[in-house]
């Protein structure tokens, strides 16, 4: 009987661990990181079906922001699969849009850097992201 509840314990322990494993790795972190002298400024998420597009804080010269998208709240019902993008406009007003996550659906997870390199005079960013998404 002993050894039964052991058992027990040690399997429940077990799918806890597992279900708090899989909980905090739900969804997307996003770090966008300033590597120009320049603070950045107008940055916003938005992908298809998102409720309301993510509003970026501006971000200090040489330093970065880390945040957290939730494709399970952030998105409408309609929401099966997307492209994360990061969307600013330039001096003269245009926007422009930057893929940060390719593809990824309801129940993904993953990291992201969004890296910008420099600024032209026009506002316009160059940017390098590197992207790691899984389906667990």
């Amino acid at each position: 009987m002993k050894k039964f509840l052991i058992g027990i314990t040690l399997i429940s322990m077990t799918l806890a661990g597992a279900a708090f494993f899989y909980i905090s790795q739900h969804g997307l972190d996003i770090r966008v990181q300033n590597e120009t002298n320049k603070e950045i400024a107008g940055l916003y998420v938005t992908y298809n079906h998102i409720k309301k597009d993510i509003k970026i804080p501006p971000v200090s010269a040489k330093s970065s922001y880390k945040f957290h998208v939730d494709p399970v709240k952030n998105s409408t019902a309609d929401f099966n699969e997307g492209a994360l993008n990061i969307q600013y406009k330039d001096s003269k007003g245009n926007v422009h849009s930057e893929t940060v996550i390719g593809y990824f659906e309801r129940s993904y997870s993953g990291d992201a850097v969004f890296k910008i390199k420099s600024v032209d005079k026009d506002g316009v960013l160059a940017v390098k992201t590197n992207e790691r998404v899984s389906l667990y």
